[in-house]
């Protein structure tokens, strides 16, 4: 139950560290200013909650010339601090439009050839099916 939670607060609780707020519409979230594709049905203008586990979200190193594979989002984000766990980096970054930062697991090799100083502009990829939502109590109001 680690990857579809029933609720915001299960979520957090088993280390989802990335719960936004969101309006669910078919086939798409709005978090914020960005839409993110999902591979799930929201009724239309529901408000929802949008759960993606940090292991579930890629980063690579900016490179306009590749774009998002398919079912795949891809968001440009500004690196706003990392931390070494030992046997994973969290790695903290803010993607315009969207509220809150985002964070991503990333193991040492893939961190080291990342490049991801504080600043830094990376690729992160969401793919769709790492995108649970969760309808709110209250999104029939």
């Amino acid at each position: 139950m680690l990857e579809s939670p029933e609720s915001e607060f299960v979520a957090r609780f088993t280390g989802t560290e990335n719960v936004f707020e969101a309006v669910g519409d078919g086939d798409s979230v709005r978090v914020g200013d960005c839409t993110l594709r999902i591979d799930s049905r929201v009724e239309t203008a529901a408000n929802v909650i949008a759960c993606i586990r940090p292991s579930r979200v890629r980063l690579r190193a900016d490179d306009p010339s590749t774009g998002a594979r398919d079912g795949v989002n891809a968001l440009d984000g500004t690196v706003d601090h990392w931390l070494n766990e030992g046997t994973e980096y969290r790695v903290v970054v803010d993607v315009e439009g969207i509220p809150e930062p985002i964070v991503a697991a990333v193991h040492p090799t893939a961190f080291e050839s990342l490049s991801a100083s504080v600043g830094s502009t990376l690729r992160v990829e969401i793919p769709r099916s790492a995108i649970h939502v969760i309808e709110r109590p209250d999104s029939a109001d």
